[in-house]
């Protein structure tokens, strides 16, 4: 049986409708890391990222390979497609390391190279 926290990050990876919905998932005052791009720290910032990316993004698709459960910490590897606007697709491997509290995403940190997906 898988914890509340774990739970809690795979409804995150299985998607968002909107922003709304999105934002939902993270606690006030979360920060968010991708890769080496500078963290991204509370909901209007993480807002603000989410349209970017989303103008370059169809969607998202993740494919669960691992977790590992540790108090309010989950690890997960994963397969990450991106479906991008122009009708292509590419599939990165991921780590994705968060920290939930009271069923909110305090912290993600994606440690990913998605460099290939802006070429």
């Amino acid at each position: 049986m898988s914890s509340p926290s774990l739970e809690h990050a795979k409804k995150f990876l299985g998607g968002a409708a909107n922003l709304d919905e999105y934002l939902g998932f993270f606690a006030d005052g979360c920060s968010y890391k991708v890769g080496n791009n500078p963290v991204i720290i509370g909901k209007e910032a993480l807002g603000q990222s989410y349209g970017r990316f989303k103008n370059m993004v169809e969607r998202v698709e993740h494919e669960i390979l691992s977790t590992y459960e540790s108090e309010n910490n989950v690890v997960v590897e994963l397969n990450a497609t991106y479906h991008k606007k122009d009708g292509s697709a590419l599939t990165i491997t991921c780590l994705d390391l968060f920290t939930i509290v009271d069923q909110k995403i305090k912290s993600l940190q994606v440690f990913a190279d998605l460099s290939p997906l802006f070429k």
